[in-house]
């Protein structure tokens, strides 16, 4: 029996060295994007890394949660994009994360590339309260083009209204992917998703995401410092930026982990420990490299 405890152990010694030793080999591979690296080790702490930021302490009660991973936000390229409803063009948010009191935007910067500005003010169109008071407007913006989204041609074939035109693996693979995420969320705010109910799941959806308004609050995890210059930003986000920067956060992912200030669950701390190894060696690469 002992021999056999010592061969599961040492067997998943060697797994865990080789996931880390090639994951910090690919962090440097040019054909691997870092944040591809960085998702895949912390997704499954981000509503824990939010809640510790938030209110100190750990997730026990899992009352924060990934609501949705690259959630589309709209957005208008130029004036006629604007001016069209129809238009479908988005990018796509690293991180949705629910709480109870607000919806968190979160992106992960990973490199050292200068900051994205319009990328920055397009998140600042949904972050704060109303200044108008009219309530739920940017939370309606927000989810209105998410409805938009599931009820183009590629997802309604999900509820067997609509084919999908055309047959390329592409258009698939986008379809099912829609359709977890869009799931995921009934699941979240409705409950579970039951197969009968399709005609029903845009209206459910609806009604209980207009329920759940709240306002929105922007984090940004650092892989390194950044220089934010508010000079940079337009005169009109300048004009309205003292009204929300209090719910906007820079944090350095460095400084959670080297300080050992993040806070976990007993069930995940095992985990965690595993990923801060891995973590703490690809930081130790990247200085190295930088001093040489």
């Amino acid at each position: 029996m002992g021999k056999e405890k010592n061969t599961e152990k040492k067997r998943r010694s060697d797994f865990f060295e080789m996931v880390k030793y090639w994951t910090v080999e690919d962090y440097y591979n040019p054909g691997t994007k870092a944040e591809v690296i960085w998702d895949m080790l912390l997704s499954e702490f981000i509503p824990d890394i939010i809640c510790f930021i938030e209110e100190n302490k750990s997730n026990e009660d899992n009352r924060f949660k990934i609501l949705a991973k690259e959630f589309p936000l709209k957005v208008c390229k130029d004036k006629q994009d604007e001016k069209d409803s129809k238009s479908l063009r988005n990018v796509k948010l690293d991180y949705l994360v629910d709480s109870p009191e607000y919806l968190y935007f979160v992106e992960l910067k990973t490199t050292n590339y200068s900051f994205d500005y319009e990328q920055f003010e397009r998140y600042c169109n949904y972050v704060g309260k109303d200044e108008d008071k009219k309530e739920e407007y940017k939370w309606c913006g927000l989810w209105g083009f998410y409805y938009k989204i599931l009820e183009s041609r590629i997802i309604q074939s999900f509820f067997g209204k609509t084919k999908i035109d055309n047959n390329s693996s592409e258009n698939h693979i986008v379809h099912n992917k829609y359709e977890k995420q869009a799931k995921h969320i009934y699941e979240v705010y409705v409950g579970p998703y039951k197969d009968k109910e399709k005609d029903l799941f845009i209206k459910r959806l609806r009604e209980k995401v207009k329920q759940n308004a709240k306002p929105i609050k922007l984090v940004y995890l650092l892989f390194n410092s950044i220089e934010f210059k508010k000079e940079k930003l337009t005169e009109e986000l300048r004009n309205r930026y003292s009204n929300i920067e209090k719910y906007i956060s820079f944090v350095s992912l460095k400084d959670l982990i080297k300080e050992n200030t993040f806070s976990l669950n007993q069930e995940k701390s095992g985990t965690w420990a595993s990923i801060k190894e891995i973590i703490e060696e690809i930081y130790r690469r990247v200085e190295s490299k930088s001093e040489a």
